[in-house]
């Protein structure tokens, strides 16, 4: 039976198969729902991924009142329960930069597992895209950009960030895709291409970002 995953304040799975296309897979969750809250603040998801073991992958935004808005990666079992072999009881929570604003919008999983999450940070001086490695249990890997982040600004006093990141199935490079400030009441669409390690890869456009 295949599924479809929708998710936002909850992750639910549909049945794509023959009469009961559509409806709720009940045999997911609870009656075919999964909902789960990470803080007493506002919680919301923005992009979900499959591992090729049929876990389940959701990022998004917490909101704690410690530090603000934090990147928020949890894993689910296939059958939706959360796999407590990640992070904490299958939730992992990053404020990026120490008090930053952080919100994830995308998410994409390696061959070997390791999860690449996208998205902003914001320091309160300026908004620059954000890339964040974790290894499978849901630990930051260290190995990746700066102790396991990537903060750039595409343009360099303006607000920047990722909506969209693919890894590249030959080479590993991350493609991502977003935008960022030009003027004060003008954006525009950015394509960047960074190496598996996390660094901007300067063979593609000179400095490793285009704007379109």
């Amino acid at each position: 039976m295949k599924r479809i995953l929708q998710f936002g304040l909850i992750l639910a799975a549909l049945n794509t198969h023959s009469q009961s296309a559509g409806s709720l897979d009940t045999s997911f969750g609870n009656a075919g729902k999964v909902i789960t809250s990470i803080n007493s603040g506002a919680d919301k998801a923005y992009g979900v991924a499959l591992q090729s073991d049929g876990k389940i992958v959701v990022v998004g935004v917490t909101t704690n009142t410690a530090t603000g808005k934090d990147f928020v990666c949890v894993r689910y079992n296939p059958n939706g329960t959360l796999d407590t072999s990640f992070g904490t009881g299958g939730i992992v929570t990053t404020d990026i930069q120490l008090g930053s604003d952080d919100v994830a919008y995308s998410i994409a999983i390696q061959s070997d597992g390791k999860i690449i999450v996208a998205g902003y940070s914001d320091d309160g001086s300026q908004k620059k895209a954000a890339l964040i490695r974790y290894n499978t249990t849901g630990s930051i890997d260290t190995s990746f950009g700066t102790a396991g982040k990537t903060l750039t600004p595409f343009e360099l006093t303006q607000a920047s960030e990722i909506k969209v990141i693919k890894i590249h199935a030959l080479t590993g490079n991350i493609i991502v895709g977003g935008n960022t400030q030009v003027t004060t009441n003008k954006a525009k669409p950015v394509i960047a291409r960074y190496t598996s390690s996390g660094i901007l890869d300067t063979t593609f456009n000179t400095t490793g970002i285009k704007l379109l």
